[in-house]
């Protein structure tokens, strides 16, 4: 194989709101230079909140869903807990405070599993992904959000088939069961953090 080519960022070196619908979103044209000293004037990039998604397994290992209907993917679909963090707010605050308003349930231990960008250019909003443990019922969910909710609990293999039938239709919702249940990333991602 050979010797691996040193890659560089961009440099930003202006950045013009088009369209801002606080606090949901913001369209920008970044004029940016590449490392070879091209300039593109007008690299789009879309802004909108960071969140959290939580894979959230109760004391005998079933998996808290959600079915509700997602207007950007204009259907039902199954979700895991999770939602917007607010501003200051810190993820492992925002996954604890979601999963409770949406599930009505708290977990005993949590692990981190990253951040990731949605879309590789435009942005697109960053998804902090974890995995909740030991999740008990204390409260009757409450989230004040505008779809309607079935929250149910599935197991493992429940999951896989129902992803198997293209009932969970958000790519977000997929990444976070591969990396929640393939062992060899989970060693190497995971930090307990609560």
């Amino acid at each position: 194989m050979s010797e691996r080519k040193k890659l560089e960022k961009w440099t930003v070196k202006g950045s013009e709101t088009l369209f801002a619908a606080p606090p949901y979103l913001k369209v920008r044209a970044e004029r940016v230079v590449l490392p070879d000293g091209r300039e593109v004037a007008d690299f789009y990039q879309i802004d909108v909140s960071p969140f959290v998604c939580i894979f959230a397994e109760d004391g005998e290992g079933r998996v808290l869903v959600i079915r509700q209907y997602k207007h950007g993917a204009r259907q039902v679909s199954l979700t895991f807990p999770g939602g917007t963090i607010d501003d200051g707010e810190a993820p492992l605050d925002a996954a604890k405070r979601e999963l409770r308003e949406e599930t009505g349930f708290e977990a005993e231990g949590w692990l981190a599993l990253g951040d990731y960008v949605i879309n590789a250019n435009q942005g697109c909003g960053r998804a902090h992904l974890f995995i909740a443990h030991g999740c008990r019922q204390v409260c009757a969910p409450d989230s004040g959000d505008l779809e309607e909710m079935d929250v149910t609990t599935l197991e493992r293999g429940e999951i896989l088939s129902a992803a198997a039938r293209g009932e969970f239709r958000l790519l977000n919702q997929i990444a976070l069961y591969s990396l929640a249940t393939h062992s060899d990333l989970l060693v190497t991602l995971a930090e307990e953090v609560a």
